[in-house]
Formats: C-alpha cells, structure tokens, sequence
C-alpha cells in the first residue's frame, strides 16, 4: 500500500525551537514507510517570519515530497 502523509511541516522555527528541514523529514518518512507527503512551513505568512516562502519554493532533492 502506498501510504501518502498529507500534513508534514518543513521548516525551522526558531522562536519555538522547530528545526525540522527536509532531510529530517525525509528520514523519518522512510522510518514510518511513507511514500510521499505533502509539505507546508509552521508559518508561512512573511510578516512572521520573512523567509518562511523560502523553504516552500526551494525544489526539493526528492520528489516524494509535494
């Protein structure tokens, strides 16, 4: 069965102390036998955090992530 995560954060935050880049999640989606996620950031709106589109928009080395 291909399992599909559909709610994965890929970001660093550091005012909450969230590090989480994407070779993390990658690691822990093999670990679990997830085949693909779909990615969002913990904040994605600039006024917060003004790089946070950064890390959405950067192409990812592996395509299992959407």
């Amino acid at each position: 069965m291909h399992v599909i995560d559909s709610h994965t954060h890929v970001d660093e935050y550091e005012a909450f102390g969230w590090f989480d880049p994407p070779e993390a999640i990658i690691e822990l989606m093999d670990e679990a036998g997830i085949g693909q996620a779909v990615v969002m950031t913990y904040a994605d709106a600039p006024v917060l955090k003004p790089d946070a589109l950064r890390t959405s928009t950067t192409p990812a080395k592996d395509t299992r992530t959407v």
